[in-house]
């Protein structure tokens, strides 16, 4: 049998040995993020032969975690040019062993689990088509699907990756079987509007929720068409400090 345990944010940890998009003790941007439980044991880390970073962003790859993982622990990042940024502060803080994972093909781990990155499937976000985001660089949110060789199981950690292209999925994971479905519901934790000072706090009320129910339109409809046999929704559960928690919280 196999155990996923989820902890902070977008951290699970599979068979006290593999552990997923790590953040649970670190206060992150400028102090504003803090972990919303710090319920493992610091002292369980030595165990984690294996980390999964989904894509840049700190709440993913929290360093004050990560110094407690051995420093034979085998890194598995997604091959993005982006994410060289990654490997050199692994490297700085002595962490060599480093995978860097291609798009939508499995990769053999070990003897127990072989790993595919899947691609971002947000490209077409809701907030790439607000004229304010008109020149951003593409998406970078990956997720991974997990295979574990003694069920034949296959575990989709989709992370901060929304599903809002359906197709670029299915065409890459065309009729195979997802156990469980570790599914982003991010809420209004999102930069736009809520991080913006010149919108009024009764629209952003409005936009956020127009926004959210469009979210969780397109994840319905990703799962009908997946079938996992269980869902499981995760992802932007922490704290926020500063002048902005009470309004976020409102």
């Amino acid at each position: 049998m196999n155990f996923f345990h989820k902890y902070n944010n977008a951290t699970i940890v599979l068979n006290n040995e593999f552990i997923f998009d790590p953040w649970l003790y670190g206060s992150l941007y400028y102090n504003s993020w803090s972990p919303d439980k710090k319920t493992l044991k610091k002292s369980a880390l030595k165990n984690i032969k294996y980390c999964f970073i989904s894509h840049l962003h700190q709440d993913h790859w929290d360093l004050d975690t990560i110094k407690y993982f051995p420093k034979k622990t085998l890194f598995i990042i997604p091959k993005l040019k982006i994410n060289r940024v990654i490997e050199v502060f692994l490297k700085k803080n002595g962490y060599s062993k480093i995978l860097y994972v291609p798009l939508k093909k499995f990769i053999k781990i070990d003897n127990k689990y072989s790993i595919s990155v899947v691609q971002p499937l947000n490209q077409d976000g809701l907030e790439a088509k607000n004229k304010i985001y008109k020149n951003s660089i593409k998406e970078i949110d990956t997720g991974c699907i997990i295979k574990i060789k003694n069920d034949n199981s296959h575990h989709l950690l989709l992370s901060d990756n929304s599903p809002y292209n359906n197709r670029v999925f299915f065409k890459d994971y065309k009729n195979l079987k997802i156990n469980t479905a570790w599914i982003p519901i991010n809420g209004y934790a999102q930069d736009y509007p809520f991080c913006y000072d010149n919108i009024l706090i009764s629209e952003k009320k409005k936009i956020i929720k127009i926004m959210n129910n469009k979210r969780q339109n397109f994840l319905v409809k990703f799962l009908k068409k997946l079938k996992p046999d269980l869902i499981l929704p995760y992802s932007s559960t922490f704290t926020l400090n500063g002048k902005n928690k009470k309004l976020f919280y409102q």
